[in-house]
């Protein structure tokens, strides 16, 4: 909220940079948004930053003080609306990411390729370098890497993480999200090739039900900690992920089940 201020503003305005000031409000508007901040807060504050400039006001000449009310005023509602024009953004982003799982959902062909569209949905909805779907065998507590973006070799297919093993393990064992901010600072068992690739880690399980049938991983070039917005927004793409993930299963299985019976009635 002090950045959206007029002390803040003037350090653009001395220079005329008016552009830079309003990339600086979409950029704090967005954070605010993704902290989920009211817009009250936000006008209120705005009220109390011109409320402390009267006294100043009074100082000035009819002219000036005329002068300067009216762009204190242009100044407020601008940043408002530049403001709000960033939580709308931010709620639309999320909302095109949900729309996007569900489409992979309904177009994929596959379960090879829901897999794919989740992770490259989730990758650029926040911005990420790298992303690993780890699916957990149907009858044992053994994690298996089904999908990976973001590494120049494939990822080994016969990966094997037991639950509760790990960053990964841990989030399946528990069902909750997990965030490693900044790897430098994490001494726990992690791949290498994970930690030579990222900063930071995002995980949320996959989870359908009360079962976890997987986790989704995502890493950063940076340390990076997630806003309550952002990590509220990870954990809906994985909610509805694993739900394409169970009906691309069940999708594939009856039609290996159709080959076997079309291969079966061939013979008879």
């Amino acid at each position: 909220l002090e950045r959206l201020n007029l002390v803040s503003g003037c350090e653009y305005f001395v220079d005329g940079n008016f552009e830079a000031f309003f990339e600086n409000l979409n950029y704090y508007g967005t954070r605010l948004s993704k902290l989920q901040v009211d817009t009250r807060a936000v006008a209120r504050s705005l009220e109390i930053g011109y409320e402390i400039c009267e006294p100043y006001l009074a100082a000035l000449g009819p002219e000036q003080r005329t002068e300067a009310q009216a762009s204190l005023d242009t100044l407020s509602s601008t940043t408002f609306v530049t403001v709000s024009g960033a939580y709308f953004d931010t709620q639309k982003k999320e909302l095109g990411a949900l729309l996007s799982v569900l489409d992979a959902e309904l177009t994929a062909a596959n379960l090879e390729a829901v897999l794919h569209d989740v992770l490259r949905v989730t990758t650029t909805t926040f911005n990420a370098t790298l992303g690993i779907v780890l699916l957990r065998d149907l009858d044992t507590d053994i994690l298996r890497a089904k999908a990976a973006v973001g590494f120049e070799i494939a990822m080994d297919e016969d990966l094997r993480i037991n639950l509760g093993q790990g960053f990964s393990g841990s989030i399946a064992a528990t069902g909750e999200p997990g965030i490693l901010p900044d790897l430098s600072q994490s001494n726990g068992v992690l791949n290498p090739l994970l930690r030579d690739k990222a900063r930071a880690l995002w995980g949320v399980p996959l989870k359908h039900g009360d079962e976890v049938i997987g986790v989704v991983l995502i890493g950063f070039g940076r340390p990076y900690e997630w806003l309550p917005t952002e990590r509220e927004l990870l954990r809906a793409i994985a909610d509805r992920s694993a739900l394409a993930i169970v009906r691309a299963r069940m999708t594939d299985a009856l039609r290996e089940r159709e080959a076997r019976i079309a291969e079966l009635s061939a013979r008879l």
